[in-house]
């Protein structure tokens, strides 16, 4: 057999292989988002949008809320952020933090708490893991400080539906 040929019969298994990667990551790519409903289909909710900043009213030394936030503690909310997964498969997880822009806690020093929330899956649904991807959260939110991974968490929530957003909001 000559150089040539075999040469030939590598590139061949090379872009044989190339080709069954590629195919495999399109099935997961679509595996990933039809797992997740699309804020056109989360538009219907009632539940109240509480932002970062009034997230920010919160002094988590002394425990003081401002009122808007205090009326959204233990109740159904809506919240947008990035995820920072907390399992450790690296495409679903039951459990992350919130955050208010892409990576934060991963760079030091983390966001502070009232910047941190601790979402946690309802009924421990597995829900795909992405870092810079926006998310709309809905669920009970409770103003608890938790030691996460990452840092103080000021919030925890129980997330009952995980929605994927664009960039934009």
């Amino acid at each position: 057999m000559s150089t040539a040929t075999s040469h030939f019969r590598w590139r061949r298994s090379y872009f044989a292989l190339l080709l069954l990667l590629l195919f495999g990551m399109g099935k997961l790519w679509h595996m990933w988002h039809s797992q997740l409903p699309d804020e056109a289909e989360e538009s219907a909710s009632t539940a109240p949008v509480i932002t970062w900043n009034d997230l920010r009213e919160l002094n988590v030394e002394t425990g003081a809320a401002s009122p808007r936030l205090q009326s959204a503690h233990g109740r159904r909310v809506r919240v947008s952020g990035f995820m920072v997964p907390l399992d450790d498969d690296a495409f679903e997880v039951t459990q992350f933090l919130l955050v208010p822009w892409p990576g934060a806690c991963i760079h030091t020093p983390p966001p502070p708490p009232n910047q941190l929330i601790w979402v946690k899956t309802r009924a421990g649904a597995r829900v795909p893991a992405a870092l810079f991807q926006m998310f709309r959260v809905e669920g009970i939110l409770m103003i608890s400080v938790a030691e996460s991974p990452y840092g103080k968490a000021g919030y925890e929530f129980v997330a009952e539906r995980v929605t994927r957003q664009r960039s934009g909001g």
